[in-house]
């Protein structure tokens, strides 16, 4: 018979604790950006309607020098934008998701204080190898709370009741969706 000391199986058992947490603290990362605000009209910056539409703010993401290498384009190609719980949620044509934190201010969109960006998993829980894997083009929430992903290429749509999970196959086809 082997003898454990109590002290080594709790170094253990909280290892085994803390290991997994740590794992899951990785799955994206939180980024700097800046962002330049992007009138309706470039010619006349004052006008904010176009017929009943009143234009709130839009913004141009620029990738932060601190962040990203020259010729490294982490932010781009984003395909869908869903508001919700005060944060705006994307996907990207590369398979990427993206959560950003905004600043507004009389009901207008005046910058991004912070963005959270991470993979899309396959329904492994791997990131895909091939862009034409993950192709998102449209982001939704499902009644559930869940996320809805619909991807080009190899239509489908997949749901993600985390996006930095695992994707689960509902086998719905995006106009069952969307």
């Amino acid at each position: 018979m082997t003898y454990t000391s109590p002290l080594r199986t709790a170094f253990l058992f909280l290892a085994l604790c803390v290991f997994p947490a740590a794992l899951s603290a990785q799955e994206y990362e939180d980024i700097y950006v800046e962002a330049l605000t992007l009138p309706l009209n470039a010619e006349d910056p004052e006008e904010t309607e176009v017929g009943e539409l009143i234009y709130r703010g839009g913004l141009r993401i620029l990738p932060g020098a601190d962040d990203i290498l020259p010729g490294d384009d982490k932010i781009g190609r984003i395909s869908s934008l869903e508001w919700h719980d005060g944060e705006l949620w994307a996907v990207a044509d590369d398979g990427r998701w993206m959560r950003m934190r905004t600043d507004e201010s009389d009901a207008e969109l005046n910058d991004i204080v912070g963005m959270d960006i991470g993979a899309l998993r396959n329904l492994r829980g791997r990131k895909p190898r091939d862009k034409d894997d993950i192709d998102a083009e449209a982001l939704t929430l499902n009644p559930q709370g869940d996320w809805m992903v619909a991807f080009e290429q190899d239509h489908r749509v997949w749901r993600y009741e985390d996006l930095t999970g695992p994707a689960q196959d509902e086998g719905q086809g995006p106009l069952t969706v969307f």
